[in-house]
């Protein structure tokens, strides 16, 4: 299948709207993250110009990383402590 000459507005459009959604649709982190690194893929080739990570971090601008200390279980002082 042949690709779409794209350009940088094409890109910014592509990358807010899937920010965008992702943010208003309340949409799972996991989905959002998944959404913008296939449309990231997909759009490789589109362009010699591309730049494949900056877009991703446009489409995934409002996601944001969970905080590492959820991710562990906590030590009987941390529980205390709270």
């Amino acid at each position: 299948m042949k690709k779409p000459r794209m350009t940088r507005a094409h890109y910014t459009f592509l990358a807010q709207f899937i920010d965008d959604y992702a943010k208003d649709s309340k949409m799972w982190e996991g989905d959002h993250i998944i959404l913008a690194s296939r449309m990231q893929q997909a759009l490789m080739g589109t362009n010699d110009n591309f730049d494949g990570e900056r877009f991703y971090q446009a489409a995934t601008a409002s996601y944001k990383e969970p905080k590492t200390e959820m991710l562990h279980e906590l030590t009987p002082e941390q529980k205390a402590a709270q």
